[in-house]
């Protein structure tokens, strides 16, 4: 494919390199970042995952951070390997893409950039929601180089199959929206509408769950991964709503704030179904209908329980391609017009928020984040606070409790297991005070006095919250080290 560039187009995917390289190299995330991190470091520790550690998504995440761990060892650089290894996929396939539906140069340039922006720009770890944009990348690569057939292309019906399973074992609920594009697609389309097709796409599909299924009984954990996937989806997230936000118009705020905010939220469904409805409507290229179907189930998929700016980036990127398939295949000019401002001003504001607004919601800006982390777990760049925080712990660890096997971490900043090469003693990774219930809390104080764990580390406020930990905390440990967002703790 390189011999076919121009310079121009070097030149371009040279920027985009760089681009790439800066966002997945900065930035620090303790919680999100750190969850699959000591998931990851936990499976290399010999520990399997529901069996002996509680985890709330299917697997698939976590066995791509050991995949970096094994290739290039313990640390945060290798995850952000691994996700910058997916953001190349992405932009290639998104590049063979706007080559398959000829579009002009400029178009695919300002079409990698958005993505690069809204996607990997706002959430640069390993985390499942771009991975699963990647499967939806692949999948429609797959149904655009199957239409170029006359006859049915049984092999690329059955990968498609296999990418929907695969994105389940990512996350659930894209796993499920895929799928359901997926099947979509197959009915209204007159040339996948048999028998051969569906079997096609269900033996695919069958085959990586039933390899899931193995994996599950090898390993003695399916009994304990239905049970937590119940517990955690339908009992905590479903029915107790531990995860739901306000709805955009419930925020605070005066009507025209709250208008605009739930006009921007809509924008990726808007957008995917009057795509939809243009494709449909001319059936002229059906085999593009694929991405707007699959921008539509992920949204709505995933637009609840928790509806805020950190999730919304991601349901921007996967709208992209039916913006552009507006522009495309829109006669009237004001609407084909309106679809090209509109990419541009998502380029921009892409831009503008991946570098210069607050990383992940709560930190600052990437382009404020160049203090570089030179330890052997670490190895990237991350703001002052941030840096200031890992380095005195790495410190403090390393002349008072170098030979401890274990520390405890409370409340949800795991990514210090991973730094500072301790393990958990409690089978909970997800120690968010607010989610706890009382029969975790209480076993986690059980295994603490247990196992005599000597040093701990608290984040934020939390050990003064009044929980069974907390309360725990304060009474048998005394404080050592106090450094900005976190203190390290040692028991009397």
């Amino acid at each position: 494919m390189l011999r076919k560039l121009s310079l121009p187009s070097l030149f371009f995917f040279s920027i985009a390199i760089f681009f790439l390289l800066f966002i997945h190299l900065h930035g620090f995330i303790s919680y999100d970042d750190g969850w699959f991190l000591q998931g990851a470091k936990r499976i290399i520790d010999g520990e399997i995952p529901y069996r002996n550690f509680e985890f709330l998504y299917n697997p698939g995440g976590l066995y791509l951070n050991v995949l970096g761990f094994l290739l290039f060892g313990e640390s945060i650089l290798a995850s952000r390997i691994i996700a910058l290894i997916n953001s190349f996929i992405a932009v290639g396939l998104i590049y063979l893409i706007g080559r398959g539906i000829k579009l002009q140069k400029v178009l695919i340039v300002i079409l990698i950039l958005s993505y690069i922006f809204w996607a990997p720009g706002h959430v640069n770890f390993v985390w499942p929601v771009v991975f699963c944009l990647t499967t939806a990348l692949a999948s429609g690569f797959l149904f655009l180089e199957e239409s170029k057939n006359k006859n049915l292309n049984n092999k690329l019906i059955f990968s498609t199959g296999a990418l929907s399973a695969l994105t389940f074992l990512i996350k659930q609920n894209f796993g499920l929206a895929i799928f359901l594009a997926d099947i979509v697609l197959l009915i209204l389309l007159k040339k996948y509408r048999n028998l051969k097709s569906f079997l096609n796409f269900f033996l695919g599909h069958a085959i990586v769950i039933f390899l899931q299924l193995l994996y599950f009984l090898k390993t003695e954990s399916l009994v304990i991964y239905l049970k937590q996937i119940y517990y955690f989806t339908y009992i905590k997230i479903f029915k107790e709503g531990i995860l739901n936000s306000p709805l955009p118009w419930e925020y605070p705020g005066n009507i025209l704030f709250k208008i605009a905010k739930t006009g921007f939220y809509a924008l990726p469904l808007i957008i995917s179904i009057y795509a939809f409805l243009i494709i449909f409507r001319k059936k002229k290229n059906d085999i593009l209908l694929f991405f707007p179907l699959v921008s539509i189930f992920y949204y709505l998929f995933s637009i609840r329980p928790t509806t805020d700016f950190v999730h919304l980036p991601p349901l921007i990127a996967v709208s992209l391609i039916p913006l552009v398939l507006i522009s495309l295949y829109e006669k009237r000019r004001l609407i084909k017009l309106g679809s090209l401002v509109l990419l541009i001003g998502f380029l921009t504001l892409g831009f503008y928020s991946t570098f210069f607004q607050s990383y992940y919601r709560w930190h600052p800006p990437l382009i404020k984040n160049n203090y570089f982390i030179n330890g052997p777990r670490v190895n990237i760049w991350t703001d002052k606070s941030e840096a200031e925080s890992i380095k005195q712990a790495i410190k403090y660890f390393g002349e008072h409790a170098k030979n401890e096997e274990y520390t405890f971490v409370y409340n949800f900043s795991p990514a210090y297991y991973q730094i500072l090469n301790k393990k958990n003693p409690t089978p909970y990774d997800y120690m968010h005070w607010g989610v706890l219930t009382n029969e975790v809390e209480i076993n986690t104080v059980k295994i603490l006095k247990q196992k005599r764990i000597v040093h701990l580390i608290t984040d934020e406020n939390a050990y003064k919250k009044q929980t069974e930990i907390g309360d725990f905390i304060k009474k048998n440990y005394k404080k050592e080290l106090i450094i900005n967002k976190i203190t390290i703790w040692k028991l009397l």
